[in-house]
């Protein structure tokens, strides 16, 4: 007996351009993740700069930045770095959301499609099988199963993606800035 996995269940109930569809979400899901780990790339900088303003002068990066925006005042950079931070945080957010919106939409959209097709298929039935169920029931099933599945299936596996996406990219931002850190943590 030939096992079927519960992704080829899923993919055997979407259409072509359903999938087609769901895949072009990883495009706003990857930029998504990569904007979260450049969000938390400058908060770094902000941190380290509140804890010990004397960082400006001793961290290389700090300094030439100190130097290229023309601050003659720590507490000035201090600020700016906020700002940054605090708009690069409100970019992350903002663009996660986008993403979310994005992906309900999408979910919504094979939701009614999937919706559809089952409801074609219940008039299709002969006349003796609607006699032997209750439309109500039919109704129901209708709408809680395709709910079901996408909001249960689809949609979580999308923010699963999502958020498995940001892992790697956060764990690169750590890899990249301080391998040493990222060995021995």
């Amino acid at each position: 007996m030939k096992k079927v996995s519960t992704i080829q269940k899923i993919k055997s109930l979407l259409l072509r351009s359903d999938q087609k569809k769901l895949g072009l979400l990883l495009i706003p899901m990857t930029l998504t993740a990569v904007v979260n780990a450049f969000g938390i790339a400058f908060v770094m900088p902000f941190l380290m700069v509140v804890s010990n303003p004397g960082m400006i002068h001793s961290n290389s990066k700090l300094n030439a930045a100190y130097r290229f925006f023309g601050f003659t005042h720590p507490m000035h950079f201090l600020i700016f770095l906020g700002f940054v931070a605090f708009f690069m945080l409100l970019f992350t957010d903002a663009l996660a959301a986008f993403t979310t919106w994005i992906s309900a939409r999408v979910v919504s959209k094979v939701r009614t499609r999937i919706a559809q097709s089952l409801y074609e298929t219940y008039l299709d039935k002969n006349y003796e099988y609607h006699l032997n169920f209750n439309s109500a029931t039919l109704t129901s099933n209708l709408f809680q199963l395709t709910s079901t599945f996408t909001n249960g299936y689809i949609l979580q596996g999308m923010q699963l993606l999502t958020n498995l996406i940001s892992i790697v990219a956060i764990i690169t931002l750590i890899i990249v800035v301080n391998p040493m850190m990222a060995l021995l943590t």
